[in-house]
């Protein structure tokens, strides 16, 4: 249906003959800057039109396991101190996403480092909504799932640097699901491994902002990752959503 303002054409003349540029054009523009915003950050859209309001009231769960008989259980509440646990972190997130600047001091190292053992603790929602709020004010952000890391520290061709690839242009990086509940990666073999220690401590030597989402928390790395701990440790703020939001999203819809 044509705009009834201006027919499409976005332009329109009020009451004493003065044009001026329709509302409908100029939601166009700011919808293609919105757009704009989210391919450049590779953040997937399935997270990027996710709110924080939404993302805040989703109720966590204990996840249920199966029985003896291996039937699923129904879902438990989480517990008081978990429970507590999670909120502290969602509050934070969310003040993070509502003033990200008033959080966030770009240009000085940061490790955001978001974790939970159950598979749908909502890890990647938070970094995301993170980083989206960062990348509405045009800051350099760049999403890499663990897949997108593998493949740049095996690009081996002459004139690649991965370092300088991944460092070189943004300024905050959600790194995406880099390490499971045992505090292992199966980002690749054991150069891909050292390759991604490499590249953490590379971030912080030139003051990079990180948001990694994880099952384990940092202190839970294996000893092969053991030197990322040091290396994030100074600078870490850690983000523990105990739980899962699985259950709760699904009810939701």
């Amino acid at each position: 249906m044509a705009c009834p303002t201006c027919n499409d054409t976005g332009l329109y003349t009020d009451s004493i003959g003065r044009m001026g540029i329709c509302n409908c054009k100029k939601q166009q523009v700011e919808d293609r800057i919105y757009d704009g915003f989210q391919k450049r950050s590779n953040i997937p859209k399935t997270y990027w039109n996710i709110a924080i309001d939404s993302f805040a009231n989703l109720k966590a769960y204990q996840s249920g396991g199966a029985s003896a008989l291996g039937a699923l259980q129904p879902p438990k509440p989480l517990s008081n101190s978990d429970l507590r646990i999670r909120d502290t972190s969602i509050e934070f997130i969310e003040k993070f996403v509502r003033s990200p600047l008033s959080v966030c001091k770009i240009g000085e190292a940061k490790v955001y480092w978001i974790w939970g053992a159950d598979n749908v603790a909502g890890h990647t929602t938070a970094a995301c909504l993170m980083g989206k709020a960062l990348a509405l004010l045009n800051i350099r952000v760049k999403y890499y799932s663990a897949f997108d890391l593998r493949s740049k520290f095996t690009n081996f061709k002459d004139d690649f640097d991965a370092h300088e690839d991944l460092l070189g242009r943004d300024d905050v990086l959600i790194l995406d699901q880099l390490f499971d509940k045992h505090g292992k990666t199966d980002i690749g073999q054991e150069y891909v491994k050292q390759s991604l220690v490499a590249f953490i401590e590379a971030a912080m030597r030139r003051n990079k902002t990180l948001i990694i989402t994880s099952k384990s928390e940092l202190f839970g790395l294996c000893d092969e990752l053991a030197h990322i701990v040091s290396v994030v440790h100074p600078n870490l703020e850690s983000l523990h959503l105990p739980g899962s939001i699985k259950s709760a999203v699904f009810k939701r819809n």
